[in-house]
């Protein structure tokens, strides 16, 4: 049977969304957002950053960081500082405690990733990650034309 290319984006989209529902209801989960464990994530790899220019490499509103890094600072993972050199600027990096949720958040992560892919086989993950990276190839590559 052959499909249409909205039932397989449909399916793709309906796939993509797995993370959002079964993340968020996960037992034992410290957090019910993703986008925190995204800040500890990015602020584990950057060190002290500035929020405007977190919120822009994210792709992230800078209100919407800016609530996201206020519920991280009230739990005490991470702190705001003003940067010495311009003291406009706020920095923003994590506390030992927000160390050590990222690597509990990305131990989960991996977890979570493992169940996602249980139902396939070596080889089916194989044919589906070529065929992802296909996708992703060919957009990258136009919206690099497109510039």
């Amino acid at each position: 049977m052959k499909h249409t290319d909205d039932e397989l984006a449909d399916l793709f989209f309906s796939a993509a969304r797995i993370s959002q529902y079964t993340s968020s209801g996960s037992k034992g989960s410290s957090f019910s957002h993703m986008g925190q464990c995204r800040c500890l994530f990015y602020l584990e790899e950057h060190g002290s950053v500035k929020q405007k220019e977190m919120a822009e490499e994210m792709g992230i509103r800078p209100a919407s960081l800016s609530e996201l890094i206020s519920k991280l600072e009230q739990r005490g993972f991470v702190k705001k500082e003003h940067s010495a050199k311009d003291r406009r600027s706020v920095l923003v990096s994590l506390t030992r405690s927000g160390m050590m949720t990222a690597k509990h958040c990305r131990a989960g992560q991996s977890r979570f990733h493992s169940l996602i892919f249980e139902p396939l086989s070596e080889e089916e993950k194989e044919t589906l990650y070529g065929l992802l990276f296909k996708i992703r190839q060919y957009h990258e590559r136009r919206k690099d034309n497109d510039k």
